[in-house]
């Protein structure tokens, strides 16, 4: 190529850059740029060049894409380092955007201090005469990637030394001083003090309050103050007042200009915000808004376009989750809790989607939500039984709790407790650890059939949990205690001892929550079903009495009567223990069965054989019904039913 044709290029080249320039389009000016380069060899040296690619890496900064905007500014420095060298104004200034660059990305905070380190040695250097006033951003920024870094000490020396500064300049009264104590307030957040963060960013909004009567008094200033204010409320979960403040804050950044990335966020902040206040179709409204703008300003292959349309769509799923747990909700509060566990479990289905997907805008909220569900979902699976599944609840309960408080947090212990099947608050167990200890083991015991030595430890944990000095005998954690030690009795068939330690813990839970709280409602409806359960133990027993008299008859009707009782418990899925409860039926099955084949024997031997034929046939169905066609009890009454039926033939023959 000759030179006319390089001048050519080059001109054309150039044309296009402004072209895109002009339509904000920093992405297609760097590819030019890069073009340009290649035409020309002089352009990788050309100072003009660098301050192309300084605009174009600002601008990529400004629009999201800061890996492209770092590449541009790194090749503007060098450029600048051969052609002008470190010592020079142009260079810090491209030293500071890399620094300001590499906070946007988040990342590398030590090589952002390096860079912030490197500008202000030389500005000083080479402009000795300059104003400290001058380098205020500049110190605020430095201070910035060494509070990222944790680095709390030094960044706090920098901000009181540019505080003190702009305070002797100044005043109080002073758009700067806003800045500097917006900047405190972020650090003072990242120290995790959010209540010293609020009254730091109440006085920046009474400092912007007394200057907005001047004329010249800048909006955005007090919508940096509204910004920093709402996002230490969102750390401290007052998620209504954030709500309130970003409204504020829309009002003003519209008036600015709606299409600006900037105003993008606050809808972004705002979704979030509606996300943990569990307002879902708020939140894809503001996600909406915010996609609108990506849209228009920066197009749909943005990163950030792209990455508010998958929360939308992942929202729009929560929202059918959502949907589903308030109508089990509502269906519960009705009674039937077979259809109410099964919409909970096509929530949980789409929960268990969305949290698998790891993309969710708010983990914590989503987190929330799958917890708010396993704690509606719990009282039902008692209800059955279900203690496995249970265990799994509350063990992934607590690795929610855990994703979003610490482990020393007051909901996180109580969770803990949980885990043990007991519950507790501040004043806590005497020895937490002993009563979790003795139920496992009295557990374990129960599970190797040793009754005596479970029953001694469940005695000595009822114990501890109604220990006066402990927690006393009204206090909710000791009617967990009677709840769990009611299940045992009844998982163990023990039902009166059941009965007795569920009044106990009803009797608590109506003096603290009251005759409506839905865990008292739920524990009464236990109790109903085990004084149930108890009458028909107490029929079959009369029936089997009966039956040793050689009564079958009435034995027959007392028995029949404790089954048509066990068989509408059963029917209803409701019980403590439906494992245990099963084998009770069983049980009864075998005793009705073993009547029958009284009366079959009965009837064959006073000659009437068909009709000992009829009660034989009703022994088998009952055999079946209690152990299956393979069980040895069922091949011993079909061997027997078969003898029969072969001597009525061979009468009949």
């Amino acid at each position: 190529m000759d030179g006319n044709d390089g001048q050519d290029s080059s001109k054309k080249l150039s044309k296009e850059y402004i072209f895109h320039i002009k339509k904000m389009n920093y992405r297609k000016a760097s590819e030019i740029l890069e073009r340009m380069m290649k035409v020309s060899e002089s352009a990788k040296e050309d100072l003009y060049v660098a301050k192309l690619l300084f605009d174009v890496g600002n601008g990529l900064a400004w629009q999201g894409y800061c890996y492209e905007a770092e590449e541009n500014l790194e090749r503007a420095l060098e450029i600048q380092l051969k052609k002008l060298g470190e010592n020079h104004d142009d260079t810090a200034n491209t030293y500071e955007a890399i620094g300001e660059t590499l906070l946007r990305q988040d990342v590398n905070h030590q090589k952002a201090e390096a860079m912030y380190r490197k500008a202000l040695d030389i500005k000083r250097e080479i402009l000795p005469k300059k104003e400290v006033a001058d380098l205020i951003d500049l110190y605020q920024q430095l201070a910035l990637s060494l509070q990222k870094q944790r680095k709390f000490s030094e960044a706090t020396k920098i901000q009181k030394f540019v505080l003190a500064t702009l305070l002797d300049l100044h005043g109080e009264d002073h758009p700067a001083i806003v800045k500097t104590y917006i900047a405190i307030a972020g650090r003072l957040r990242d120290e995790d003090r959010p209540d010293d963060a609020l009254q730091m960013s109440d006085k920046c909004i009474d400092i912007c309050s007394r200057l907005q009567q001047q004329e010249e008094f800048d909006v955005k200033v007090l919508a940096m103050s509204l910004l920093v204010k709402s996002k230490c409320l969102f750390d401290l979960q007052n998620f209504e007042g954030v709500t309130e403040l970003l409204t504020q804050l829309l009002v003003i950044e519209e008036s600015l200009g709606e299409m600006d990335p900037s105003t993008a966020e606050t809808y972004e902040n705002l979704a979030v915000t509606y996300i943990r206040r569990g307002m879902i179709k708020d939140s894809i409204k503001a996600y909406t808004k915010a996609i609108h703008i990506f849209k228009t300003v920066l197009g749909d292959d943005h990163p950030d376009t792209k990455k508010y349309m998958s929360f939308v769509q992942l929202l729009e799923r929560e929202k059918v989750a959502k949907a589903l747990h308030e109508e089990g909700l509502a269906i519960k509060e009705h009674g039937d809790l077979k259809k109410a566990l099964q919409l909970f479990q096509e929530a949980l289905g789409i929960y268990t989607e969305l949290y698998a997907a790891q993309a969710h805008p708010s983990f914590n909220a989503l987190a929330e939500s799958i917890s708010a569900l396993h704690a509606d979902m719990i009282p039902i699976l008692e209800m059955q039984g279900k203690l496995s599944q249970i265990a799994k609840m509350k063990k992934q309960m607590l690795a929610n709790l855990l994703l979003i408080y610490d482990e020393n947090h007051p909901r996180v212990q109580k969770e803990y407790m949980g885990m043990a099947g007991l519950k507790t608050d501040q004043k806590g167990f005497k020895d937490a650890r002993l009563a979790e200890a003795l139920l496992n083991k009295a557990k374990s015991l129960e599970a190797l059939g040793n009754s005596e030595g479970a029953t001694e430890l469940f005695a000595q944990l009822e114990t501890l949990m109604v220990d006066k000095e402990t927690l006393g005998e009204r206090h909710p954690s000791t009617a967990e205690a009677y709840e769990k030690l009611a299940l045992t009795y009844a998982r163990r068939d023990l039902t009166g001892a059941a009965i007795q330690a569920y009044t106990k813990a009803i009797k608590i839970r109506k003096a603290v929550f009251g005759n409506d709280h839905p865990r008292t409602k739920e524990l009464m409806i236990f109790l109903k079903v085990l004084k149930r359960e108890k009458s028909a133990k107490a029929l079959h027993k009369k029936g089997l009495a009966m039956k040793q008299k050689g009564d079958l008859e009435n034995a027959l009707d007392l028995i029949q009567e404790a089954l048509s009782i066990y068989n509408q418990i059963y029917s209803s899925q409701i019980h403590p223990s439906l494992e245990t409860f099963s084998e009770n039926i069983s049980a009864i099955y075998y005793d009705m069965a073993e009547v029958f084949e009284m009366f079959s024997d009965a009837n064959v031997e006073k000659g009437l054989l068909e009709l000992g034929i009829a009660s034989s046939l009703e022994a088998l169905k009952l055999r079946r019904n209690a152990f299956g066609d393979d069980h040895p009890e069922t091949k011993k009454r079909m061997e027997a039913h078969r003898s029969l039926l072969h001597r009525l033939l061979e009468n009949r023959t």
